[in-house]
């Protein structure tokens, strides 16, 4: 079984959602709230055990949410066994609870920084808000794994033949995890596949990443946005410059 170290993204349309893709008050984004983030947490160490959650659920913000922060926000979603994911955030691949959180020599901490110094210090009253649901996926790195996996296993990751040969009662192409923890984020990734339909490139295996200008969702991208800090930064201000004067 071969697991990528590098995070794939989802490469979502931009646009903004149609209301007819709303989901149900049943959906798991409208049960999920995501850590609710600004330059103060994101640049003093800070634990994501003791961070607030916004008010807003991630449908609401997944469907464009004017309230947050005025419409101007990126949300990010993912698992902690998402190495390319934990990495961005907290320069840890390994799961550890009582490790995870933003802030030290991070590349989204000095990417926020560099956000904060060229767009907010420079406009009145403005902040970009920042909101990650961070799927705490510890099972990911204890589940009993067959010899071929090497690194964690995401909610995604499936038997191939190999682990078939290896052991009968793992079937090929059937889910590894059936845990609580991995259906709560395939429930998730299943969410968003309802809003955004069959124009989802990647709708598996992937954190998610899009930004909102005004509570319209301006950009999705690809995983050389978390790369590094000129990457995700320039993408962000980019992508405000082109529509903060938006008239919707």
């Amino acid at each position: 079984m071969k697991i990528k170290q590098l995070l794939p993204i989802l490469l979502l349309p931009v646009s903004a959602i149609p209301v007819a893709y709303a989901l149900s008050s049943c959906s798991s984004l409208a049960f999920t709230k995501p850590f609710d983030m600004n330059i103060k947490n994101i640049t003093s160490d800070t634990k994501l055990s003791s961070m607030s959650k916004t008010k807003y659920s991630l449908q609401s913000l997944c469907a464009g949410n004017k309230s947050y922060n005025n419409g101007n926000y990126v949300v990010m979603i993912g698992c902690s066994s998402f190495p390319g994911l934990m990495h961005f955030i907290s320069n840890d691949v390994a799961y550890d609870n009582s490790k995870i959180g933003i802030g030290g020599d991070t590349v989204f901490t000095k990417a926020a920084g560099d956000i904060h110094n060229k767009i907010e210090t420079k406009t009145p009253n403005f902040q970009m808000g920042y909101a990650l649901y961070l799927e705490t996926d510890t099972l990911g790195y204890a589940h009993d794994t067959p010899d071929t996996h090497e690194g964690p296993i995401t909610p995604f990751d499936k038997y191939d033949q190999k682990d078939q040969d290896i052991n009968a009662k793992h079937k090929k192409d059937a889910f590894v995890r059936n845990d609580s923890e991995a259906k709560n984020y395939r429930h998730i990734s299943e969410d968003l596949n309802k809003i955004y339909g069959d124009k989802v490139k990647e709708p598996k295996d992937a954190a998610v990443v899009m930004q909102w200008v005004k509570g319209k969702c301006v950009a999705q991208d690809g995983e050389s946005k978390l790369a590094s800090v000129d990457a995700f930064s320039q993408w962000v201000i980019k992508n405000y410059t082109d529509h903060k004067n938006d008239k919707k």
